[in-house]
């Protein structure tokens, strides 16, 4: 089985070498991913597709993300690839602050209607899905509420950034 090969700009890091810096290291990833995106043989339409899925799916609060992202690109023909590797927006640094600004978005947008949420919430240290579940429908449904609006509005930016940089970069020669 051959391997693909992706030429690197001149310039650009091609090893870890020990005194390289962790700079040097993001540029030389950076130029390989525009290079991978670049020869890519998805369509614009198909790479967006599933970029946007993967972001979906990526902010809404459930396990097996990335199964979900995949299978919603098998149905909708996005790229796969892209979508599981898009689902990656809620990574282990990320998820605590992207469902807490989902969860204050669901509340205020219930704040309408005349919800109010829990007077406490659980600490940091303290989370747990059984304390999540003790709070009940008074963290949940703000909680999916805001991961589904943020989750259809990332979804859209994520698939219109996508799509305009892969045509363009399709143009070049």
């Amino acid at each position: 089985m051959a391997r693909s090969v992706v030429e690197k700009p001149a310039g650009v890091n091609q090893a870890k070498e020990p005194g390289s810096s962790a700079l040097g290291r993001l540029k030389a990833r950076l130029v390989r991913s525009y290079v991978r995106l670049r020869n890519s043989e998805s369509s614009p339409r198909s790479l967006a597709l599933g970029i946007g899925i993967g972001v979906f799916w990526g902010c809404i609060p459930l396990p097996g993300q990335t199964l979900l992202a995949l299978a919603s690109a098998w149905v909708f023909r996005g790229n796969k690839w892209a979508a599981a590797g898009a689902t990656w927006v809620a990574n282990p640094v990320s998820f605590a602050p992207l469902f807490a600004f989902n969860y204050l978005i669901g509340t205020r947008l219930l704040a309408w209607r005349g919800f109010s949420p829990p007077k406490e919430l659980p600490k940091i240290g303290d989370f747990s899905f059984e304390g999540l579940a003790t709070l009940g429908r008074g963290v949940a449904i703000p909680l999916f509420l805001g991961s589904v609006v943020v989750g259809l509005a990332g979804a859209l930016i994520a698939f219109l950034l996508a799509y305009s940089l892969k045509k363009r970069l399709s143009r070049r020669p």
